[in-house]
């Protein structure tokens, strides 16, 4: 690290992806897809797995560009959920370093994104209110806890969303079963789904501090074959029913470039160094 922050590797930012673990199988190995690595490296960054070490807080500072919070399956803190209700998910050390690492990383202005489980650990971090069990507490919301299980959310004009993706509305693939349902006046709602539920959130005053509720790194993946599509038959790229976009993109290529922007838009903040 020099006097001016972290090096760049081969022209490139060093992105931290906090790992997962395999806690439904007790917890004993790191567990965490490809996909993230692969959206990071096809957006110009080098990704990087952060451990559960008690140092990972002052190696992110010293070495990282930006910060990849990913999805997960863990219990969070108790007083991170609304009154009186608590969370059936496996225990995890993660929680500690991430609960550690997120304030300090806000403090250093560098971007953050957070996937599933990375935007409700921002959302937390920053005040807000869970629920640990969106089916229970909302029993007429839309499925969000499916694999491969997409609907459209509302981008909020003006979010930082909107500017990165240019789109009001955006197809989703939703894989959640705890919700943000609370927030602070530190946080502002990026997008919502249909069934009114938060899907994305941002830090006010943060240059890039975002939350998704969904997954683009499936998306991106060049292995995925998710359509995209929303109710209107429409994709967020402009999708039409013959199989082309507007701009003549099939359609995969269409969603994987659509799911891209939030990557590259990391790596150029991380690149711009504020």
């Amino acid at each position: 690290m020099s006097r001016f922050g972290p090096l760049l590797v081969a022209g490139r930012p060093v992105i931290g992806v906090m790992m997962d673990e395999n806690t439904s199988r007790g917890g004993q190995l790191y567990e965490t897809s490809k996909a993230y690595f692969r959206a990071i490296s096809l957006a110009g960054g080098l990704p990087v797995g952060l451990t559960y070490d008690p140092a990972t807080p002052d190696f992110a500072e010293q070495t990282c560009h930006g910060l990849v919070v990913c999805g997960g399956r863990v219990r969070f803190p108790d007083h991170w959920y609304q009154a009186g209700r608590t969370s059936g998910s496996p225990p995890s050390e993660r929680i500690d370093v991430e609960v550690a690492l997120v304030p300090r990383w806000m403090a250093t202005g560098r971007p953050y994104l957070g996937i599933c489980h990375g935007m409700q650990v921002l959302a937390a971090t920053h005040g807000a209110k869970l629920s640990p069990a969106l089916r229970l507490d909302v029993p007429d919301a839309l499925v969000h806890d499916t694999a491969d299980a997409c609907h459209p959310v509302s981008v909020v004009e003006g979010s930082l969303l909107h500017r990165l993706t240019g789109a009001s509305v955006l197809t989703v693939n939703s894989l959640h079963s705890e919700a943000v349902m609370e927030i602070s006046a530190s946080l502002s709602v990026s997008a919502r789904a249909p069934d009114g539920i938060i899907e994305a959130v941002e830090v006010i005053g943060h240059r890039f501090a975002l939350g998704v509720q969904w997954h683009p790194e499936r998306l991106a993946d060049t292995g995925q074959s998710h359509t995209g599509q929303s109710h209107t038959g429409q994709t967020q790229t402009g999708q039409t029913q013959t199989g082309q976009t507007q701009t003549g993109q099939s359609e995969p290529q269409a969603v994987r470039d659509g799911a891209m922007v939030l990557f590259s838009a990391l790596i150029d903040a991380a690149r711009l160094g504020f």
